[in-house]
């Protein structure tokens, strides 16, 4: 076998299929990996029919389904997936959802009916079925877990599902919304929805109405007159194009302790042609291999950013210099890099985003701030993303503001892509309900207790080992402290880590998919997503596929908790480290 693995894919892959049959055991996931990149061999199908007739066999087959094109096993795996929601109905239910086995709905459908599970409404829903009647009396049942796998299952029937609109709480109803704007059909209801008042037009936001543009296409009639309809979808941002005439002309000067800060969107290909501020061989803030840096003439970089900015996504940087020189550089309201070379000398007749490589910057800016002092990291972090100060700085270009001294290809565009900001009204809201929170999240806990509230984390996030794998790692999230912890929960979306944004795939057949991106070859992409089986698209399936900028973190999550639960799951989450 050792040998056989070592081939080509392509020579190796009959080989193996044809030794399988003569062992007395399952095959190890390197070897099912291996019957996966020739699944179409006729020696690999028969090893395949083989192995789904067993328990082992088809576990394995499990394991690795996301190498799979669910078109090619399909066939293999029906007659044992029928057979077994007669013996083990578990298993069963996963094989049907993991190869979208739609011939077996009408069985599921019949177990459903006599008694309910939530596993059964998940594989129904995975499946498309389209029997509302089945699904909404359960989207009423007191069963919290049976409520939100009926209410999911009523994806493919968007109307009956917008008719319970106003029985559903602000979770359940964000829920709704990503998932019926993930089809034509779905998309198509929730325009008419919220065109006819049914759902409230506050209610969608810049991210929904771009998803909603992805699938019913930017010309569509009902679409574009809802859009008009909706002026804070919109707000004005700076745009440089990467052209070397390309800047503000601010003849700003930095003299002493200083702050530079801005929300940035870089294009592409990152380099030191992106800069933020800069005069012509005396100083240039710029993002050399993707990290800000300042480089300063006579001592080159003072000071080098530890992580770079993705592309594409709105990220807040910030750069201080206090009263000695030294400097810090910030990313998303957090310390990044405090090492720095000291440099106190004066930096006169600077402009935004002018690059002293004989290139341009490619990048859209917003909320450019630069103040004649040295702000705290509290500061920085209470601030970052805030709009409408009103703080004196020596200059300030808030959200939505106009630009002048715009030099060359420079422009103002209206975009619905720019961060979440909170305005004053916002953010005295914001205020007390971080408030609110962190005084549950100060009190004394029960971690124990706070550990079994924790599902609603460790369904996403690995924590010692055990949980999900879409969100980051949270084994030692207790060193973040709970500010930080606070932040993440209660405002997703403000700041997000580059690898945790929510990946879209635009189907062929006019629908998306969207979740963590686990996997991507020139073959498909594997999608994951709480509560379910991993997602391969294949790519003729695919029409566009990227990321978006929503985070993967759902917002809402402290409304799914009782105050109590609050506090012990922070006591629980406190004690990580």
């Amino acid at each position: 076998m050792v040998a056989c693995l070592s081939l080509p894919a392509k020579e190796s892959a009959p080989r193996v299929a044809r030794l399988l049959a003569k062992l007395d055991r399952a095959p190890n996931d390197e070897e099912i990996l291996r019957l996966a990149e020739a699944a179409e061999a006729p020696e690999v199908k028969a090893a395949l029919s083989a192995l789904v007739a067993t328990p082992a066999g088809l576990e394995a087959l499990l394991r690795q389904k996301a190498r799979f094109d669910a078109r090619t096993l399909a066939p293999l795996v029906a007659g044992t997936a029928r057979t077994l929601l007669e013996t083990q109905p578990e298993v069963a239910l996963r094989v049907i959802s993991a190869f979208k086995l739609t011939e077996l709905e009408p069985e599921v459908a019949a177990l459903a009916a006599q008694n309910a599970s939530p596993a059964m409404l998940v594989t129904l829903r995975d499946l498309g079925s389209t029997r509302s009647a089945l699904f909404l009396p359960l989207a009423k049942s007191p069963d919290p877990r049976l409520r939100a796998a009926a209410l999911a299952a009523l994806v493919s029937t968007p109307e009956v599902l917008i008719s319970l609109w106003p029985d559903l709480n602000a979770v359940q109803r964000r829920r709704v919304l990503e998932a019926i704007s993930a089809t034509p059909a779905g998309s198509r209801a929730l325009v008419s929805a919220a065109t006819a008042g049914t759902v409230s037009r506050d209610e969608l936001d810049g991210p929904l109405v771009e998803k909603l543009q992805a699938v019913l296409g930017p010309d569509d009639a009902p679409l574009k007159t809802l859009i008009s309809s909706m002026a804070d979808l919109f707000a004005q941002v700076l745009i440089l194009n990467g052209a070397p005439d390309g800047w503000v002309e601010g003849d700003l000067s930095l003299t002493g302790p200083f702050t530079v800060e801005t929300w940035i969107r870089l294009d592409s290909g990152v380099g030191n042609e992106d800069s933020l501020l800069a005069a012509p061989g005396v100083v240039d803030m710029n993002f050399f291999d993707g990290k800000l840096r300042v480089w300063a003439a006579g001592l080159n970089d003072v000071v080098v950013a530890k992580k770079a900015v993705a592309a594409g996504a709105w990220t807040h940087v910030a750069i201080t210099r206090d009263a000695e020189g030294r400097f810090t550089i910030y990313q998303n309201g957090e310390p990044d890099q405090t090492e720095s070379h000291p440099d106190p000398r004066p930096w006169p007749h600077l402009s935004i985003g002018r690059s002293n490589t004989g290139k341009g910057t490619g990048a859209a800016m917003t909320e450019f701030r630069v103040w004649n002092t040295c702000r705290t990291a509290a500061e920085i972090r209470t601030w970052f993303d805030r709009t409408g100060l009103k703080e004196p700085m020596a200059f300030y270009r808030p959200l939505n503001a106009g630009w002048d001294r715009l030099h060359g290809s420079a422009r103002v565009v209206k975009s619905m892509d720019f961060p979440t900001l909170a305005t004053p009204e916002m953010a005295k809201a914001l205020d007390e309900k971080f408030a609110h929170y962190r005084a549950l999240a100060d009190r004394p806990g029960d971690p124990v207790k706070g550990k079994a509230v924790a599902a609603i984390c460790t369904a996403c996030h690995t924590v010692n080992g055990e949980g999900g794998m879409i969100g980051p790692n949270l084994s030692s999230v207790g060193a973040m402290g709970t500010e930080a912890i606070l932040r993440n929960i209660l405002t997703p979306n403000a700041a997000m880590e580059p690898g945790y944004r929510v990946f879209r795939a635009e189907l062929t057949d006019g629908a998306i998919t969207e979740g963590f991106l686990a996997s991507r070859d020139e073959n498909a992409i594997v999608l994951r997503l709480p509560g379910t089986e991993d997602q391969r698209i294949p790519a003729d399936r695919i029409r566009k596929a990227g990321f978006t900028k929503r985070s993967l973190m759902p917002e809402g999550l402290e409304l799914t908790v009782t105050p109590e639960q609050w506090t012990d799951l922070f006591a629980w989450l406190k004690g990580l480290r």
